[in-house]
Formats: C-alpha cells, structure tokens, sequence
C-alpha cells in the first residue's frame, strides 16, 4: 500500500532525470523510462520513507 509523498527527496537524488519537486512534494518528470532507467527507479521506489513510488509495468 502507498502512501502519499512527504517530500523526503530521496526520489529526487536517486533518480533526478525522473523526479523534481513541486510545492514542496516530489513529481513525476515526463521523462520516459527507458531500460537503463529501472534499477535506479527501483531503488528509488525502495528508498522512499512514505512508499509513496510505485512501479507498474504496463
């Protein structure tokens, strides 16, 4: 179960080309995830304190 973002920030060192803040929580870029990109969004998704990163695939 998620939670909802309380803007820790890790997403955003971990995974800066795919994260940025906004009003003080982190978004979403729209950047394309691209296969090199799903270790480090792993890893973000593992790190954030408010399991807020949820990985889908489609």
């Amino acid at each position: 179960m998620s939670s909802g973002c309380i803007g820790a920030g890790l997403c955003i060192v971990l995974a800066p080309e795919h994260f940025q803040f906004s009003s003080g929580r982190a978004k979403r870029t729209e950047r394309s995830v691209q296969p090199d990109d799903i270790d480090v969004l792993h890893a973000a998704a593992q790190g954030c304190p408010a399991a807020a990163i949820v990985i889908s695939q489609d």
